[in-house]
């Protein structure tokens, strides 16, 4: 025996919910072409629901140079050097500190 189908009341409740203003703005995000999950979610996370701030921070990423300066220096966790710039504001210099901090913590 199958599960009866939700009624068109229900359906209508539950539509009725408001979303979360995080959730308004990792949709919002993807919608602008931030496909990537997890660093929406890493964005949304660090600022809350302010679009603008988790905006810049994923823009962050755009100039490509910063993550492939850090995969030609052997960092090769490309999901990691990428929080990590956001958290240093594009700052190569300051992410390879924060990558050799966890390593040498990892010893």
């Amino acid at each position: 025996p199958s599960a009866p189908l939700p009624s068109d009341e229900t359906m209508a409740e539950a539509e009725a919910v408001p979303k979360g203003a995080a959730v308004l703005v990792a949709e919002s995000l993807g919608q602008m072409g931030f496909a990537d999950a997890e660093l929406v979610q890493f964005v949304v996370e660090r600022n809350g629901p302010d679009l603008d701030a988790c905006v810049n921070d994923l823009a962050t990423l755009n100039d490509e140079a910063g993550l492939r300066d850090l995969a030609e220096m052997g960092f090769t966790d490309a999901k990691l050097n990428a929080k990590l710039l956001i958290k240093n504001r594009g700052s190569v210099k300051n992410t390879v500190r924060d990558l050799l901090g966890e390593l040498r913590a990892e010893m």
